[in-house]
């Protein structure tokens, strides 16, 4: 129903706010580069996965969990190399790193949630849609509240744009509704929010691609083997996805369970 609908547009746009909001709080923060900020969030990918789990019941399967670590690894050693650092453990143990960290479990968490309760795999593109321009709508007539005291206590001081910040603000607004409205869409009609969590890590890859041909940027070693590490995990993962799915037509088979003891299963992994 519609109200069914708003109530979850409040609760899952809400949650889609505060780690989007965590980000571009920690980038502000001291000690933390944008290249340490980036590799920390990666790691809600790793989040859906064991949320996926726990809500959707999906099976937690040695292939899958190995092609997501080697998927955040690659991203780590990926965004390490853009911003130029040497490795160095401290990095990822302050404040920042840690609210890092917790603004990438909240958005695995969203992902999940979103999959279980906001659609379905059968939603219809008119209703979908509407989904989708819920959440603005949310943001725009309920979350502005925000503004408020985050402006009186000197948190986030509101003050207007200029011309340039405002064609900046609005260039980056059409980008990321592009975005957006792409990665939910992908959420609605994939059958798993991990495998679109893992196969948008592949954006990472394809900006290094691009900007190799169209700006001729030097892609070191540390670079170069991040890349690979994403298109192999992901290749990894398309492999053992499509085994779990095709598999249901051969009886049950062996996975690792929740419990962490091996079970046999009949394959309904989307039920």
């Amino acid at each position: 129903s519609m109200k069914r609908y708003a109530l979850l547009a409040l609760m899952l746009g809400f949650l889609y706010f505060i780690p989007n909001y965590l980000w571009f709080v920690c980038l502000g923060m001291p000690n933390a580069p944008v290249e340490i900020v980036t590799a920390v969030f990666n790691t809600s990918v790793a989040s859906a996965y064991v949320f996926a789990v726990v809500f959707l019941k999906e099976r937690l399967v040695c292939g899958k969990v190995l092609a997501v670590v080697v998927s955040i690894c690659g991203a780590f050693l990926t965004s390490l190399a853009n911003g130029g650092s040497k490795f160095d453990a401290g990095s990822f143990i302050n404040p920042a790193a840690l609210l890092t960290f917790f603004a990438a479990v909240l958005y695995g968490l969203w992902e999940v949630l979103y999959k279980k309760y906001g659609v379905k795999d059968s939603t219809p593109p008119l209703l979908l849609c509407f989904i989708l321009g819920s959440y603005g709508l949310a943001h725009l007539f309920v979350f502005w509240v925000f503004f408020i005291p985050f402006n009186y206590f000197g948190w986030e001081p509101f003050r207007f744009p200029s011309t340039g910040q405002f064609q900046l603000i609005a260039f980056n607004a059409f980008l990321g509704t592009m975005y957006n409205v792409s990665f939910m869409a992908a959420l609605a009609l994939l059958p798993s929010p991990v495998f679109v969590s893992v196969a948008g890590l592949m954006t990472i890859p394809l900006s290094a691609l691009s900007d190799y041909l169209l700006h001729g940027t030097t892609l070191g070693a540390l670079q170069i083997t991040g890349v690979a590490l994403i298109v192999f995990g992901f290749g990894m993962f398309l492999k053992y996805d499509y085994w779990d799915a095709t598999s249901e037509d051969e009886g049950p088979e062996y996975a690792i369970m929740p419990n962490g003891k091996e079970e046999e299963e009949t394959n309904n992994a989307w039920e």
